[in-house]
């Protein structure tokens, strides 16, 4: 009996690939892999004549019923058991199809308008191609764990929770200093200022279809009437006397009594003060006056009485909360260092009374 071959090129030894390679006429040198390309380039280019041979049927998967001998047909049949098991359903009553059936298929001239019915065939011989081997090869041995990738999106989610805390922290905490507070209010003034006595110029441009037009200040913006006087007279009520009256003067209990020689005294609460009171003593418009070649020039007042005073009493209400906070610390603290004084003083004093009467002793 001539040998014949079947099953996947990709779990066979290479001895079994040479014998293969042997029976097609073709090299059977090389590795492993070589034999493999090889012999799976010869059958793809030769399949419909190898196809149909039943010494090599079994390489594409099919086989004759006439070549495997019954003993392989009945392991394999075997498989198609296993892989493929009877399921028990509810038996339909076939005998009117039976019988329409034998009517049109024995009956003269009378046509049947069911299709044809396939050529029976004997299953019990049949042998069902294995699964590829070539398929499961290349399948990934492992799963991934899905309780450790749920376990990385539960740390990543709180790690973002935790920066997203640390941030509002940091962000709740520097809002929460006067001086922040006192500081931004002056540069939302600075900003509202600019952006209405500059005479900015805008350049288009064309993104995608859609012109934007982005604005800049020209070159003689600081040459323009009244830019510096404005800038000035808002300067003065607004940052500098504050500032310098609240380096000199504090009546704020939780102002520091000594700072480093390095760094600055400032009394947010004092210049707060200072700057509301300035908001209505000071008038930043003056008179217009002749400038050179370009009209008059005068001072003006961008921001009004009323956005003035909002921003100083802001600035205001937080120094005072920050300086009722921290009063009470302070005075423990001064307390405290009053009554270690006080002690000192009583331990000295009894000191140099032992001393006297020490001495009064001895003379005597």
């Amino acid at each position: 009996m001539s040998t014949t071959f079947s099953g996947a090129l990709q779990p066979k030894k290479k001895s079994e690939l040479q014998q293969i390679a042997n029976a097609l006429d073709i090299d059977s040198t090389g590795t492993k892999d070589d034999l493999q390309t090889r012999l799976k380039k010869h059958l793809d280019k030769n399949r419909s004549e190898l196809e149909d041979d039943p010494v090599f049927a079994g390489l594409y998967g099919r086989r004759k019923r006439s070549v495997p001998p019954p003993e392989i047909t009945r392991i394999e049949a075997r498989r198609t058991v296993v892989l493929n098991p009877v399921r028990e359903s509810t038996p339909v009553d076939n005998r009117n199809v039976s019988a329409y059936l034998k009517a049109s298929a024995f009956s003269p001239g009378t046509p049947s308008s069911l299709p044809p019915l396939p050529e029976s065939a004997d299953t019990s011989m049949e042998i069902v191609p294995v699964a590829d081997r070539s398929i499961i090869d290349h399948l990934p041995l492992s799963r991934p764990d899905v309780g450790l990738v749920v376990q990385r999106l539960k740390d990543g989610e709180k790690e973002a929770i935790r920066s997203a805390n640390e941030g509002l922290i940091a962000f709740r905490k520097f809002l929460s200093n006067s001086r922040n507070i006192w500081s931004l209010t002056a540069v939302f003034e600075l900003w509202f200022i600019l952006y209405t006595i500059i005479p900015w110029q805008y350049h288009h441009v064309n993104v995608g279809g859609t012109t934007l037009a982005l604005p800049y200040p020209p070159s003689y913006t600081l040459s323009y009437p009244g830019f510096r006087p404005t800038l000035s007279h808002w300067f003065i009520p607004t940052l500098l006397l504050p500032a310098l009256l609240g380096t000199i003067i504090s009546f704020s209990p939780a102002a520091p009594t000594a700072t480093p020689s390095r760094a600055i005294p400032f009394d947010p609460l004092t210049a707060s003060i200072i700057r509301l009171a300035l908001q209505f003593a000071y008038n930043p418009v003056t008179s217009p006056t002749p400038g050179p070649g370009l009209g008059p020039v005068y001072a003006q007042d961008p921001l009004g009485m009323r956005l003035r005073v909002l921003n100083a009493s802001v600035g205001l209400a937080f120094a005072f909360a920050e300086a009722i906070k921290g009063a009470p610390a302070v005075w423990a603290k001064e307390l405290l260092a009053r009554r270690d004084s006080e002690q000192d003083n009583d331990d000295s004093a009894n000191r140099r009374l032992l001393t006297t009467e020490d001495t009064v002793v001895d003379l005597e």
